[in-house]
């Protein structure tokens, strides 16, 4: 997404382009403010998990179903 930015400036006129440094700092501000609103997104998952540890066992025994499955798969797989 810089590169494209840095591409996208410099076929700008002169006129219309914006320094280096801009688009850096543009580039950070977008890049912060996903992660911190991933890490918001997590917190409150843990959080509600934390509060409901009924559902935390289902997710568990949903995993583990899952892997079950999965190394029977692979263990196929390398019978073949």
């Amino acid at each position: 997404m810089t590169s494209l930015s840095f591409k996208t400036n410099a076929s700008l006129p002169e006129s219309e382009k914006f320094m280096d440094q801009l688009v850096i700092s543009s580039m950070s501000v977008l890049t912060l403010g996903g992660q911190e609103i991933t890490m918001g997104a997590l917190s409150h998952h843990i959080l509600m998990l934390a509060q409901h540890p009924e559902v935390q066992q289902k997710i568990r025994d949903e995993i583990k179903g899952a892997a079950e499955v999965a190394s029977l798969a692979f263990r196929g797989y390398l019978l073949l």
